[in-house]
């Protein structure tokens, strides 16, 4: 055909160039490109991939080390206190806390959470002067014990042991009580009857008296008045 080209007469297509081995090496990974947002506790984390560089790993040190070098004086110091607080260091790790954003944000948490427990010491939540509530979540042992089957039962067999026990208890201290009720009113009407017998004796023994005393002034008169009248005879 007139309108076709003799393909030997096209130029020769160029072949590709070569892939220099150290691109793949200087080509950062996906890894590298996670963003370093404050508040994350996974910012400026390096990939573990065999593809990353020794100059990338001297870039990420620089920036770590530029980073440290605008913290100030007290940001430091806070810096150092969370390094040697292993407690300080549990409760910002599990509230998402770097030691960075510990130095620069802690007078600004209002809430935190504890997740392991609660120590028996509270002086890491001291460092936090904005704090308003501290919770502790994900510990049931706080509030319950759980048990297995075979301590549930020998607490049940306890308890129902122990309830009868107090409930004898309670009967025979009542029991005791009544009966030294009864010995005490027992002993009250003792009491009442050696009154009555002893005020009944005294009244009789004072009416023997009053007699014996009546009965000797009679006795008495009757001796005078035979006297006077054998002296006026």
């Amino acid at each position: 055909m007139s309108g076709a080209a003799d393909s030997s007469s096209l130029p020769p297509i160029a072949p590709p160039p070569p892939r220099h081995s150290s691109a793949r090496a200087n080509r950062p990974s996906s890894k590298q490109f996670q963003r370093n947002i404050p508040g994350s506790p996974q910012a400026s984390i390096a990939s573990s991939d065999d593809d990353v560089s020794p100059e990338s790993d001297a870039m990420q040190s620089d920036a770590v080390a530029s980073s440290a070098d605008t913290l100030s004086a007290s940001q430091q110091e806070k810096m150092q206190l969370f390094t040697t607080s292993p407690d300080l260091e549990l409760l910002c790790r599990e509230n998402g806390l770097s030691a960075s954003q510990f130095a620069r944000n802690c007078e600004l948490v209002t809430s935190l959470d504890m997740f392991l427990g609660f120590w028996a010491s509270m002086k890491s939540a001291m460092h936090f002067p904005a704090l308003k509530e501290l919770s502790i979540i994900n510990q049931p042992t706080i509030y319950a014990v759980e048990l297995s089957a075979r301590n549930k039962q020998i607490a049940e067999a306890t308890m129902i042991k122990k309830k009868m026990y107090y409930n004898m208890r309670i009967k025979t201290i009542k029991r005791d009580v009544h009966s030294r009720i009864r010995h005490a009113e027992a002993i009250r009407n003792q009491a009442e009857h050696h009154m009555e017998t002893s005020v009944a004796a005294l009244v009789r023994q004072k009416k023997e008296i009053e007699r014996f005393l009546v009965e000797k002034t009679e006795k008495i008169t009757e001796d005078m008045l035979e006297k006077l009248e054998k002296k006026l005879e």
